[in-house]
């Protein structure tokens, strides 16, 4: 039996840590390495227990993962005390307790027993040996100055490009950010990691910081409104609508005349020999308006000629 406990804790433990390679602290970016297996569900690691409060190590140990307890489940039978956690995963294969083969039974009362115990805990920071000197009295403020206060830590960005379509961003497969830092600076770092993955508002896929300006404006479902024919057209297929769009202007070579692009086929060759024939009737109009404008214009240069050479006679 109590090989088989051994076995299913390291088993456990496995687990514990396969999942706290994926912890996110702050933004889905913060993880540190050096925590022996910390989060909401597991127990805290007896190495961050007040050395005064060793003396109840046996009372608060989970059977399984040998942690302190977090979440208590009692068995009602043997009194061992369990990770609501650890006991769970057990229970899904194993309907018995794993100490003493009966079925087990959550006891209320020897859990408030224990929680009663642990309430009387002290833990050090995670970061103590950074240089924390904050203690804790519950494994809640242990968790939230951890996770949202400590700026002693050092933590690494968890930013990772797994796998992307796209042939421009392949290169990015599988590379991690490098950045490590405190919690501040992991807290400002994280807003603009060029790993981040952000959400394309247009196809709701994610795609890394780096890229996803380019993928937005290549992106399929990124709709543009025609301005002529005010209709929503993908922003890569916009400018082939426009050498169709019906509501376009367009300009006739031949006659300089414009007409919407929906109306090609009423513009014919006899059109658009009437407007060409109109053109020049307009033209020929202007230009019998301009000759008789100089024309008045010679005439007037002609009369103060005239009258200069008068003036010069009855000088002399």
């Amino acid at each position: 039996m109590n090989r088989q406990i051994k076995n299913y804790s390291k088993t456990v433990r496995h687990n514990l840590e396969s999942k706290n390679s994926k912890i996110n602290v702050t933004d889905n970016l913060l993880f540190s390495r050096h925590i022996d297996w910390i989060s909401k569900e597991e127990g805290i690691s007896f190495s961050y227990l007040l050395p005064s409060c060793m003396n109840i190590k046996e009372l608060i140990k989970c059977a399984i993962c040998l942690n302190i307890i977090n979440n208590v489940k009692a068995c009602s039978i043997c009194l061992n005390g369990f990770c609501s956690y650890c006991i769970d995963i057990w229970l899904k294969t194993n309907k018995n307790c794993p100490c003493c083969k009966s079925t087990f039974e959550n006891d209320e009362k020897i859990v408030r027993q224990k929680n009663n115990i642990l309430d009387t805990c002290l833990y050090y920071c995670v970061n103590h040996q950074n240089g924390c000197q904050k203690t804790f009295n519950s494994q809640k403020s242990f968790f939230n100055h951890f996770k949202n206060e400590c700026i002693h830590g050092k933590y690494e960005c968890n930013s990772i490009i797994y796998s992307y379509n796209l042939s421009p961003i392949n290169f990015y497969q599988g590379r991690k950010c490098t950045f490590k830092g405190n919690l501040n600076e992991i807290k400002i770092h994280s807003k603009n990691c060029g790993l981040k993955e952000i959400m394309c508002r247009c196809c709701e896929k994610k795609f890394p910081l780096i890229v996803i300006k380019q993928h937005c404006d290549d992106c399929y479902n990124n709709l543009i409104l025609c301005q002529y024919c005010h209709l929503n057209f993908p922003h890569i297929q916009l400018k082939a609508h426009y050498l169709e769009c019906p509501e376009i202007e367009i300009n006739c070579v031949k006659c300089n005349q414009k007409y919407l692009r929906k109306k090609k086929n009423n513009h014919s060759d006899i059109q658009c020999l009437e407007n060409r024939y109109s053109a020049i009737m307009r033209d020929n109009l202007d230009l019998k308006k301009e000759v008789n404008q100089l024309k008045t214009k010679v005439k007037d240069l002609e009369e103060i000629i005239n009258t200069l050479k008068n003036n010069e006679k009855n000088k002399n």
